[in-house]
């Protein structure tokens, strides 16, 4: 689940865990919601919705906001499964609209750098944080002496 897209980041790299690592400690633990049926999100994408992240979602985008592009254009999150994409919008015409739910508990953020490729993307962990914990800058969990 993307809670906030950056875009080209730069040398902010290390201010950003700083900035993800205080998120995370300030934040408990979520309850995601998956459904209940898919719809579109625009034109050519097909997703499930997820409520739940909201708040999550907000802290994070707080938190972010001077680093990386403004790639939502001020519109409010709205948590999804991305299905399917179509080049044309009548791609997704007569998908079948299925009832799928379900409940899980999100535990922990993750800082993720995707890189294209022209034979996909290739993702890399850049360090994640459990929500609720102390943390030190590097994405580790901070122990108590």
């Amino acid at each position: 689940m993307t809670l906030r897209f950056l875009g080209e980041v730069g040398e902010e790299r290390s201010d950003l865990s700083d900035r993800m690592a205080s998120v995370a400690s300030r934040s408990a633990a979520a309850s995601a919601v998956l459904g209940p049926r898919p719809r579109r999100l625009g034109d050519r994408i097909w997703v499930l919705p997820v409520g739940g992240l909201e708040d999550l979602a907000s802290s994070v985008e707080a938190a972010t906001s001077e680093i990386g592009r403004d790639v939502g254009g001020g519109r409010r999150f709205r948590g999804h499964v991305t299905l399917a994409r179509g080049r044309r919008p009548e791609c997704l015409n007569g998908l079948p609209i299925v009832e799928v739910a379900d409940i899980w508990t999100v535990r922990e953020v993750t800082l993720v750098r995707s890189d294209l490729h022209p034979d996909g993307a290739r993702y890399e962990v850049i360090g994640r944080w459990s929500l609720g914990r102390p943390h030190d800058s590097s994405g580790e969990e901070a122990r108590s002496g």
